[in-house]
C-alpha cells in the first residue's frame, strides 16, 4: 500500500475508519497515488497502515511542518514579486533617483501619495 500523510486537519473530526465523531482533528491520509485522502483518528491510522499511534502523529506532525513551510515559501515568493514591481515602478516614476525607494517615494508626495499612484497604475495594466 503506497500511503502519503497530508497532515492533520480540525475541518473533519470524524473517523473514516471506524465513524467515531468529535476527534479533535484526524490525521489526513492519501492511501493511493492520486486517490481522495481519508481521515482518520490516529489509533485507525496506525492499524490501517500497520504501524504505531507514535509514528501516525509523527509522521502527520512532519507533514503538517512540510506544508506550512511551502505556504510560507509561497507567500514569500509572492511577497519578493510584489516588492520587485513597487521598486520598477518606483524606478519608473522617478528615474533619476533609480534605486532609492525613501527618495522616490519622498519625491512622489509621501507613501500613501506614492501608494495611491501605484495602485491606480495596478489597476490601470490589470488584465
Amino acid at each position: 500500500m503506497t500511503a502519503r500523510y497530508l497532515g492533520t486537519t480540525d475541518d473533519v473530526t470524524t473517523c473514516d475508519c471506524c465513524g467515531r465523531t468529535g476527534l479533535k482533528n484526524t490525521v489526513a491520509i492519501e492511501m493511493h497515488d492520486g486517490a481522495d485522502p481519508v481521515y482518520y483518528g490516529v489509533t485507525c491510522a496506525a492499524h490501517a497502515l500497520k504501524t504505531t499511534a507514535k509514528e501516525v502523529r509523527y509522521e502527520a506532525k512532519r507533514a503538517d511542518t512540510l506544508k506550512r513551510e511551502k505556504e510560507a515559501a509561497e507567500r514569500r515568493k509572492k511577497q519578493d514579486k510584489e516588492r520587485a514591481s513597487w521598486f520598477a515602478w518606483l524606478d519608473s516614476q522617478v528615474p533619476s533617483l533609480a534605486g532609492q525607494g525613501f527618495l522616490q517615494i519622498e519625491s512622489l508626495g509621501g507613501y500613501g501619495l506614492a501608494q495611491e499612484l501605484y495602485n491606480t497604475h495596478l489597476k490601470g495594466t490589470a488584465p
